[in-house]
């Protein structure tokens, strides 16, 4: 599993997302010169981005990679409320 790369420039977002969206979704800020200097983005937009790239930041890590591979590919475990007992956030209910 790779992430997507990650849009490091306005040129880089505009290549990346206007396959994918409609390009009026985004928003380019310039200044008095014309610059571009911010972007505008639908929420849901960057949470895909952020998700990309904390995707990209674990999957970066082999010890991490391996952790969430064994994870994915388990197939016992406990309950969230047992877990949460064993780890005292919270008691069983009665």
């Amino acid at each position: 599993m790779q992430a997507a790369p990650l849009a490091t420039s306005t040129q880089d977002c505009k290549r990346h997302y206007n396959d994918s969206m409609v390009a009026s979704e985004i928003q380019f800020v310039t200044n008095g010169n014309g610059e571009e200097t911010a972007v505008l983005i639908p929420i849901g937009l960057w949470r895909d981005i952020e998700a990309e790239r904390e995707t990209g930041y674990l999957l970066s890590s082999p010890i991490m990679r391996q952790r969430l591979t064994e994870a994915l590919s388990r197939r016992e475990g406990i309950s969230l409320e047992n877990a949460l007992e064993k780890l005292g956030i919270r008691s069983a209910r009665v």
